[in-house]
């Protein structure tokens, strides 16, 4: 029998609530493959190559309201058109439960990550790797930010999110991070329409 997750539902019926543009759903573009426990023109000291080789790049930390120019940019450049209302990004940067982070290489976003606190469980919604710079760990160190740092500081007992069922870099990256698959839930995505993978990590 198929575990429900209360955490997906309440997630989605906030979002809903809100009455956006557009109902977001969690989106996972990364593609990394895994490296650790778990178009526009960019800088030249800001290749794939370069982060790949310094352990100090990229510098992540969290997003505030004058990154909201990067953030949409990326989202194009990853979904053509932004995949969440630009409305959804401006409240997500304000909310207070809400931890919302950036990977960049020098002042370049190249990598978000998007996570909400309800009582003591955590919801990855967004995850974005810019695609020039996919495959090199980013979105890997992305996820072991919020488990290492963020999920401590909010003292979470558990992390969920849902990937699409034909993602399987995405369920590669989370499942190197020890997160395991709980459930199915059918018909979550639109366009094209597709069940989503539920995953969880408890803390």
């Amino acid at each position: 029998m198929m575990i429900e997750f209360t955490m997906c539902f309440i997630s989605t019926q906030i979002f809903k609530k809100r009455n956006l543009q557009t109902t977001p759903k969690s989106s996972f573009s990364c593609t990394d493959q895994t490296q650790s426990r778990c178009s526009t023109s960019l800088s030249n000291k800001c290749t794939p190559k370069s982060i790949h080789s310094d352990l100090n790049i990229p510098q992540i930390r969290k997003l505030i309201g004058s990154d909201f120019n990067k953030i949409i940019e990326l989202d194009r450049q990853t979904w053509k058109s932004t995949f969440w209302s630009e409305q959804s990004y401006l409240e997500e940067l304000q909310r207070p439960l809400t931890d919302f982070i950036g990977a960049f290489c020098e002042s370049e976003l190249i990598g978000i990550l998007c996570l909400w606190t309800i009582l003591d469980e955590g919801h990855i919604t967004n995850l974005i790797v810019h695609p020039q710079y996919r495959r090199i760990g980013i979105g890997t160190k992305l996820v072991n930010e919020i488990i290492t740092k963020y999920a401590q500081s909010r003292s979470l007992n558990v992390i969920m999110l849902e990937v699409r069922q034909s993602n399987f870099s995405a369920i590669r990256l989370y499942s190197s991070c020890k997160f395991t698959i709980m459930s199915i839930r059918k018909h979550y995505y639109d366009n094209p329409q597709e069940d989503a993978i539920l995953l969880s990590l408890h803390l």
